[in-house]
């Protein structure tokens, strides 16, 4: 039996789940300090939206390969090179 090495961005996966843990204190913070449902609602969305966009900045070349998602994430005219270009480099 062979056993392959899988290549895990672990940097990243470890940066997210930090983020995630970071960003579920500061709720749970914000919450103790209140008791007023909206502020918490308020605070939840605002959060995982700011994570969101987090994501999709820095996973930008592998949403842009999603087919129903790609749509939203356009790719600047001058980041398209024409095929010929491409591999007359190579």
């Amino acid at each position: 039996q062979i056993h392959y090495r899988i290549p895990y961005a672990w940097k990243k996966l470890t940066a997210y789940v930090v983020i995630s843990i970071v960003l579920y204190l500061v709720y749970f913070g914000i919450r103790n300090l209140t008791d007023n449902l909206w502020v918490g609602l308020l605070t939840a969305t605002t959060l995982l939206v700011l994570f969101l966009l987090f994501i999709g900045t820095v996973e930008k070349n592998e949403i842009r390969r999603l087919p129903f998602i790609s749509k939203f994430y356009k790719v600047p005219p001058a980041a398209i090179v024409p095929q010929s270009i491409e591999n007359s480099k190579a």
